[in-house]
């Protein structure tokens, strides 16, 4: 199954829809929406997502050059609390967002630009790859590399299987022991 799409929770919806366009080149394909407690339909199924304490929310859905959507979402209440500035790589759930840049250097840049704030150098990596780790304004940890997830793993894991290519558009290649 590929993947659709990540969902994140952010303290303003329209600088995060801009962060995420300016560095990240992602696209706006849906909102900034405003979803409220008057609709039953919607209300019923977002309760039933995020709980009983639901009581509204703004949204916008982002698309990246792949296919795959970044929803973003800002919820009025309860009061929202902000990440810790540390990654608490202990917990469970996801850790980091990771985004594939052409020019490393141009979107820390414009990352801390537009609030968000490099955790990392720049680490060099066999090949010539590169990689950093970002947190977006709000706390999100965000990874800034310059290849692909395939090519990152052939130099990062001993344990790295190869890729074949795909046989057609929009099928996946093969995966094979090295």
């Amino acid at each position: 199954m590929p993947l659709n799409h990540v969902g994140l929770t952010v303290l303003d919806l329209d600088h995060a829809v801009r962060f995420y366009a300016e560095v990240c080149g992602m696209e706006l394909v849906g909102g900034p929406d405003t979803v409220d407690a008057s609709d039953p339909v919607a209300t019923g199924r977002r309760r039933t997502i995020f709980g009983e304490v639901w009581g509204g929310m703004r949204l916008a859905h982002l698309l990246d050059s792949t296919g795959v959507g970044l929803e973003l979402f800002e919820f009025p209440s309860p009061e929202p609390v902000p990440l810790p500035p540390h990654l608490e790589f202990w917990r469970v759930g996801v850790s980091h967002l990771a985004v594939t840049v052409d020019d490393i250097d141009h979107a820390r840049e414009r990352l801390e630009a537009l609030g968000g704030r490099t955790r990392t150098p720049v680490f060099p990596l066999p090949g010539g790859r590169r990689i950093s780790y970002c947190e977006d304004p709000w706390g999100n940890a965000v990874e800034l590399s310059t290849h692909d997830y395939p090519a990152l793993v052939a130099v990062a894991s001993p344990t790295a299987v190869r890729r074949s290519p795909a046989t057609a558009a929009g099928q996946a290649g093969t995966y094979t022991a090295r």
